[in-house]
């Protein structure tokens, strides 16, 4: 396969990855917007007033949302679409820069066929305490 297709693949799951996190606060904050009070409680025996878990469940759907917005706004700075300082710049060029990777392929090369060799190793050894 070639890079394109994996340094595609790295992004997509940087993005999946950051999303994450709004995803969880908004759900977090939809489960106590939206469950009844009563119920809450069957679930949580020991919680606060009706007003207080709502106002958190607020909270955390405002915090998803702006994080969101936040990382939206930083992946349009990363991918060129927004204002950019050089910082930004030379991060983004140095994951995705357009680099050979035959040096790391000869390191690898010459690990696998040399007589200690790393890849070798029986994974089902028994690892001894010798100090």
């Amino acid at each position: 396969m070639s890079s394109d297709f994996f340094s595609a693949l790295s992004g997509i799951t940087a993005i999946i990855a950051d999303a994450i996190y709004p995803i969880i606060f908004i759900g977090f904050g939809l489960f106590m917007l939206l469950t009844p009070y009563d119920k809450y409680q069957k679930i949580f025996p020991v919680s606060f007033s009706k007003k207080a878990i709502k106002a958190v469940g607020v909270f955390l759907c405002v915090v998803g949302v702006i994080y969101g917005i936040l990382m939206v706004i930083g992946l349009l700075n990363s991918s060129g679409m927004g204002s950019q300082n050089e910082t930004d710049s030379e991060t983004v060029t140095q994951f995705t820069s357009e680099e050979s990777g035959d040096e790391r392929r000869e390191i690898y090369e010459s690990l696998k066929s040399s007589s200690d060799n790393p890849f070798l190793l029986d994974w089902n050894t028994t690892l001894e305490k010798s100090w």
